[in-house]
């Protein structure tokens, strides 16, 4: 039977593989910084920078912007900073990927180990999990049902389902001047920074799309009075990337790292050192999405004479829904190696050992915001501690439609902490965390691809009349296919205004074509 077809093809994520890969170096203090008498506060974090697909192979570049603060042996100057970048690179075996396939690539920090080697030098070891997940592709045929029925009938089904249209990576820069806030002291020298970037959105396009966010940056300064102060920077960015394949109605989202990050402070118009310089590289990765309506036959069958049908499968990313919220965390730190708080300099940290899954209903989300104090205490020879709070979480958020076993991308992170000291040993920290969940169903389904004549079966000859009893499963494609019938006639000839108004039980009167 010669029947137009079309070709179905869908690209979804799928299958995720995870690995944990060391990394390790020596930092050196440069000349201009005192010597190391004790470190008190370190971060390490890691960003991929490049990756490469071969086939059961995926292979990757990146840096881990690593920094410390220290008190120093210089007595006029007891606290100190230093930071540097190692580059790292490795593979993941990845079982049945393909040269051609997309993948996306991620990295967090496990774990990390800073050791004074000597008054100079610093050992470094961290350990780096890096998460790969792979878009899957999926084809089928499926025939067209022709205008002109002769005979042939079809049950056509369709599904709304969201396409991964394309990927694409960028890189751009920000440059920012800006101004330490009049309450606070003047810097005299900054010696550790952090930073984070939040509120990332992007936004599909004629011909583009568009990145915005807010880097969040921090100094920790020596004051020009020989004290210790911090200053917080919020930087918005906004970045416009031409592609000629995004349209408007797409959806797009974008993974931002930070892969450069310099500041510097300079004097203002009275002399004094006021005037921050920002300089931050940025990595983007952008998935792009479109919402389209799938259509393919799932049966068919002849009236005049048996045909065999051929079938292929198709999975069908079906999307359920998407949601966003903001939630604040409570927890606890307690300094027990130090001497007691004066008074908190700055406070920052990151979402680790973070996970999500589908639920009835909802999306969870989970995780430990890790939080580091950094204090001015009360012992002039270390004048600065810092201590590490883990606060865990667990939340839900309502997404309508969603079960158990849903594929889910969630992108957990955090948008600032709020403190409160509650004695000389104890901080309450506020964490404040952002959800952002898509839920996509992967449903299975088959296609009719073709219809060949079965003229060595026995032709089925039902009578051209007949009385039939609705079954409690029976739909009314089913009837009319077991029967030889139409559909429609059924419904016209028994005065049923929809095929899902019939009832178990129900007599209904089916007259085949002969």
């Amino acid at each position: 039977m010669d029947i137009n077809k079309k070709l179905l093809k869908t690209q979804y994520r799928s299958n995720k593989n995870t690995m944990q890969i060391p990394v390790e170096g020596e930092m050196i203090i440069s000349d201009t910084r005192p010597d190391i008498k004790e470190i008190i506060s370190e971060r390490a974090e890691p960003s991929v920078t490049a990756g490469n697909v071969t086939d059961g192979r995926v292979s990757f570049k990146g840096v881990l912007s690593s920094g410390i603060i220290y008190i120093s042996k210089d007595e006029e100057n007891p606290v100190s900073g230093a930071s540097t970048i190692f580059n790292f690179e490795d593979f993941m075996n990845f079982e049945g990927i393909l040269k051609d396939d997309c993948v996306k690539i991620s990295a967090f920090t496990e774990h990390c180990e800073f050791r004074r080697v000597n008054e100079r030098k610093v050992a470094i070891r961290a350990v780096v999990t890096i998460v790969i997940q792979k878009y899957s592709m999926s084809t089928a045929e499926s025939i067209i049902p022709p205008e002109d029925k002769n005979g042939l009938q079809c049950l056509t089904e369709s599904k709304i389902v969201r396409n991964h249209v394309l990927q694409n990576k960028t890189v751009f820069d920000i440059h920012e001047t800006l101004s330490v806030p009049a309450a606070k002291p003047a810097a005299d020298e900054v010696i550790f920074e952090t930073y984070r970037v939040s509120d990332v959105d992007t936004k599909a396009m004629h011909g583009g799309y568009r990145i915005t966010g807010v880097l969040n940056a921090e100094i920790l300064y020596i004051t020009s009075e020989g004290g210790l102060d911090s200053a917080k920077f919020d930087v918005p960015f906004d970045y416009t990337v031409d592609n000629d394949d995004v349209t408007e109605d797409m959806k797009a989202y974008s993974d931002i790292v930070v892969t450069e990050f310099k500041t510097g402070v300079f004097q203002d118009s009275s002399g004094e050192n006021r005037i921050v310089d920002i300089d931050a590289v940025f990595s983007a990765v952008t998935d792009i999405f479109e919402d389209e309506k799938a259509t393919y036959v799932s049966d068919a069958y002849c009236l005049q004479y048996p045909c065999v049908l051929e079938k292929n499968n198709i999975t069908l990313p079906v999307f359920i829904g998407h949601n966003k919220a903001r939630v604040a965390v409570k927890g606890t730190g307690s300094q027990t190696a130090g001497t007691d708080i004066l008074q908190v300099i700055n406070v920052s940290g990151n979402v680790t050992s973070q996970s999500a899954y589908a639920g009835n209903g909802y999306a969870a989300a989970e995780g430990v915001a890790e939080v580091t104090v950094l204090y001015v205490a009360e012992d002039d020879a270390k004048p600065v501690y810092s201590f590490k709070a883990y606060v865990p979480f667990h939340q839900e958020i309502e997404m309508a439609g969603a079960v158990e076993g849903d594929n889910i991308a969630c992108d957990i992170s955090l948008d600032g902490i709020t403190f409160n000291i509650m004695n000389s040993r104890e901080v309450e920290i506020t964490a404040n965390i952002i959800i952002e969940a898509d839920i996509v169903r992967l449903e299975e389904k088959s296609a009719v691809s073709g219809i060949k004549d079965d003229s060595s079966s026995e032709s089925c000859s039902p009578p051209a009349a007949v009385i039939y009893v609705v079954q409690k499963e029976d739909t009314l494609w089913d009837i009319a296919k077991r029967y030889c019938a139409v559909k429609e006639d059924i419904m016209s000839l028994n005065n049923i205004e929809s095929e899902d108004l019939i009832n178990q039980g129900e007599k209904i009167l089916i007259m085949r074509k002969v």
